[in-house]
């Protein structure tokens, strides 16, 4: 099989990042979930698990979001 895309990006620090801006929340979410499953179990077609060091996530700040209010950093933290 394949390995499918990444929805993070392995950083030289050892960490890994994912970036959330423009999603809407509920995929957002899935995204931060998908990620750790990955980093946590390994990737469909991988072998393994990654070892990683934190999961960096960015979210913005809202810039567009209706009244540029957050609304996918709050949900996130709410998830986790």
């Amino acid at each position: 099989a394949e390995p499918q895309a990444k929805n993070y990006e392995l950083l030289q620090s050892g960490d890994a990042k994912i970036d959330l801006h423009g999603l809407p929340v509920e995929v957002a979410k899935v995204a931060v979930q998908v990620a750790l499953e990955d980093l946590v179990l390994g990737a469909p077609g991988s072998p393994a698990a990654v070892d990683v060091g934190d999961l960096i996530i960015v979210t913005g700040v809202g810039n567009n979001s209706p009244g540029r209010v957050a609304l996918v950093r709050p949900a996130v933290i709410s998830f986790l």
